[in-house]
């Protein structure tokens, strides 16, 4: 993903994390909820608070699965 925030990224990453089995791939999960925290980011310091909580929510699921 790139830098600036991208809404068919972040659309493309949520369709590609729900496979049709209904299970959920995390990688692309996590993908598309970084392209919202860059929109957000984006958004100015009164949202910032929201994308801290994101972060640190991401981070927590990314340890819990072993990745980065």
């Amino acid at each position: 993903m790139s830098e600036e925030f991208s809404l068919q990224e972040v659309i493309d990453s949520f369709k590609l994390s729900l496979s049709d089995s209904k299970e959920i791939f995390m990688d692309q999960y996590v993908e598309g909820w970084r392209g919202l925290v860059k929109l957000l980011n984006s958004l100015g310091s009164v949202f910032g608070f929201i994308s801290k909580d994101v972060v640190n929510k991401l981070s927590i699921l990314v340890s819990l699965r072993g990745g980065s």
